[in-house]
């Protein structure tokens, strides 16, 4: 019994550096990396306060698990206790610092999802891929192993025969259980007023990272009986208005291209086989600072006004907050996918799939990307692959051919690639060698952007933060201190844009080129006007040969995309189209009623399925909304239509991993006829 005491005095007292560590952790963490531009919505400190308490849970909990194992190790010896003890301080510490260095160079809490990154990819995020951001986390490293030494050095001295101290690690210890006690949970509640970020900021790293890992590797997995499958397969298509059959059951996204919308596309806009196509993915391009109703004013003069004379939908919703999202979704209306998206499965062979840029390869159209970072991360790559792109013109491909390298301001400094203006400068050249080559068919480019992404780094930085100062007096002065750099790439963006179609204009194939604008979800650091807002973004289609320009309301998604292009382009008049398709949006209507027709199911970057639009209620994070005129939603009471929503939400998540994991998002007519490409 005198020994039982004595090692919970011991384990106790050494436990309680763990506490203080972790306490140092935040300490630094707030003082040197918690950027200006991160909104909390109950200050600062409060949020300081709230992210030790949920570290302090996370202690209470290792604690108790830990107590069995360490006084087996204590009954042994207490040598081989104190050996081990230290090992896992010492690896402790080493986790914490690969936490934080993950989050505050990419603002995500680092879990499960670590299985479904390669290294080069999560040496990428931090920064190495392109010169390191090390000398950034000086504070981070320096401030934690120097206190982690001591507290190893220091506190088993200062424990050996202190009573003080003793009670004083008990009375730590006694704290954090009470915390955990009364709060019940190890997690903050994403909340309607903070944004995901400030969220994930108060979250334990370590207890995120760990309890996701225990979660994935002792999942069962997913068994879904054939008598559950037809019953979800039954009311999602119900739910629908689609048909179901035999056919259908094996297939469950699968309809008659006769079930998409179609347009009067003539009253506005002319197209043939000769048009070319340029589709712009835009990183953060956000409803919240472009057009008359932004929340935070119109900030991007040029594009609205190419939006005024465009045909318009400001009220767009991504599927997802990640940019993986988009490919998937804007070109093939694919589903979400599970851990980092579809475009990450690699469980076994891609799925087959029909695609807006495969139906184009057949038609004739050469299909290009353009993109001025690492074009393998997060899937791109390999996807723009499957679907028949011929060239790829990323970071690499520029340095070799044109033996340029990318504009990095300081090697400490992150930077995903070539700036989106420099980027524009070698698409035109790119331009210039096909016309060269006499080339005849017609184009589709797609290009993304990477500007408006953090660490929010620019050349002439300083230029574009007194411009957005100077332009933007609807914003208040502490709001411009705080955001200052993601504000001035607003206007880099939009400078961006306003050169690239002025060089476009120069150019003979202007008079025959579409151009299609959406972002790719909103812009993550600078606060949200409700929990819809990460998702909301613009839509436009712009073209010298428009006949007329109108701004429509309803809400749509990035699935819309392959349906509307399908449409527009008169691609079920071309003999080899596919007779049904997949995609979960069916495309615009062109209306104005600011409501959906289609549901439009949006998910996190971990792959989760957080919530469903359906008319004009949405159900998200379990809370059910009436969206109003600009994406502004209203708390609702209404248990049969969230009970609805509920299972709608439910059916899909199983259908999402079912045709996934099966190969069976599309038919076996159309995975004959439409190929994944093996690489070009």
């Amino acid at each position: 019994m005198k020994k039982t005491i004595a090692f919970l005095h011991e384990y106790t007292k050494l436990f309680s550096a763990v506490i203080f560590l972790l306490i140092i952790f935040r300490i630094i963490e707030y003082l040197f990396l918690v950027p200006d531009e991160i909104h909390f919505y109950e200050g600062k400190f409060r949020g300081f306060t709230y992210s030790v308490e949920f570290d302090l849970i996370f202690v209470s909990l290792c604690y108790l698990i830990s107590l069995l194992p360490a006084y087996l190790c204590y009954l042994l010896s207490r040598k081989v206790f104190r050996f081990f003890f230290y090992l896992f301080f010492i690896l402790f510490v080493l986790v914490l610092l690969i936490l934080n260095h993950f989050f505050h160079t990419n603002y995500l809490l680092l879990d499960k999802t670590v299985f479904f990154f390669s290294f080069r990819e999560l040496l990428y995020i931090t920064g190495n891929e392109s010169g390191g951001v090390a000398q950034n986390f000086a504070a981070l490293y320096i401030g934690t192993i120097l206190p982690a030494l001591a507290l190893l050095i220091f506190i088993p001295r200062i424990s050996d025969g202190s009573r003080f101290y003793r009670y004083f690690s008990w009375a730590l210890i006694l704290c954090c259980s009470l915390l955990f006690l009364s709060r019940k949970k190890l997690a903050p509640n994403q909340k309607e007023e903070t944004n995901l970020i400030e969220t994930q900021l108060y979250s334990s790293k370590a207890s995120h990272f760990f309890v996701s890992i225990s979660d994935h590797l002792w999942s069962s997995g997913n068994q879904t009986s054939e008598e559950e499958l037809q019953r979800n397969v039954q009311f999602f298509r119900d739910h629908l208005g689609l048909q179901t059959g035999v056919a259908s059951s094996s297939v469950p996204f699968e309809y008659p291209v006769s079930e998409l919308h179609t347009n009067p596309w003539s009253e506005y806009l002319e197209v043939n086989d000769s048009t070319n196509f340029v589709v712009i993915f835009s990183e953060s391009l956000s409803s919240s600072f472009i057009g008359k109703d932004a929340h935070f004013g119109n900030m991007m003069p040029f594009l609205d006004s190419l939006a005024s004379q465009s045909l318009y939908w400001p009220n767009m919703l991504s599927i997802t907050d990640r940019t993986h999202g988009i490919f998937s979704a804007a070109l093939a209306g694919l589903p979400i996918g599970f851990e980092r998206g579809i475009l990450n499965y690699r469980e076994s062979k891609f799925p087959e799939h029909v695609s807006i840029p495969k139906i184009l390869h057949k038609k004739g159209y050469v299909n290009s990307f353009f993109y001025g970072g690492w074009s393998s991360y997060d899937g791109y790559r390999p996807f723009v692959d499957y679907n028949y792109f011929t060239n790829c013109i990323d970071d690499k491909y520029i340095k070799q051919k044109y033996g340029s390298d990318p504009k990095i301001l300081d090697q400490s400094e992150h930077s995903w690639g070539y700036f989106d203006q420099e980027l524009s400068r070698f698409y035109f050249k790119f331009l210039d060698e096909q016309a060269s080559k006499k080339q005849k068919q017609a184009q589709f480019n797609l290009i993304l952007t990477l500007s408006l992404h953090s660490p929010f780094l620019l050349p002439d930085q300083e230029k574009y933060i007194q411009q957005t100062r100077q332009n933007n007096p609807q914003l208040s002065k502490d709001f411009l201190n705080n955001f200052e750099k993601p504000l001035s790439c607003i206007t880099y963006t939009d400078e961006f844009y306003r050169k690239f179609f002025q060089e476009y204009q120069r150019r003979p194939e202007y008079q025959n080129t579409v151009f299609l604008i959406l972002g790719d979800h909103n812009l993550h650091t600078v606060g949200y006007k409700n929990v819809l807002d990460r998702y909301h973004v613009p839509f436009l289609i712009y073209s010298p040969k428009l006949k007329k320009s109108k701004q429509f309301n309803e809400i749509i998604s990035h699935w819309d995309v392959p349906a509307t292009l399908f449409d527009l382009m008169k691609l079920k008049q071309f003999p080899q189209s596919p007779g049904t398709v997949h995609w979960l949006g069916k495309g615009v209507q062109m209306k104005s009623q600011t409501r959906s027709v289609e549901p439009i199911f949006l998910g996190i970057y971990t792959g989760e399925h957080t919530g469903v639009l359906q008319g004009d209620h949405l159900l998200l994070f379990d809370k059910l909304y009436k969206v109003e005129k600009g994406l502004q939603i209203r708390p609702i009471q209404n248990d049969p239509l969230k009970d609805s929503l509920s299972r709608l939400l439910q059916s899909y998540q199983l259908l999402n991993r079912y045709t996934i994991e099966n190969d069976l998002i599309t038919s076996p007519i159309n995975k004959e006829n439409y190929q994944n490409a093996n690489g070009l």
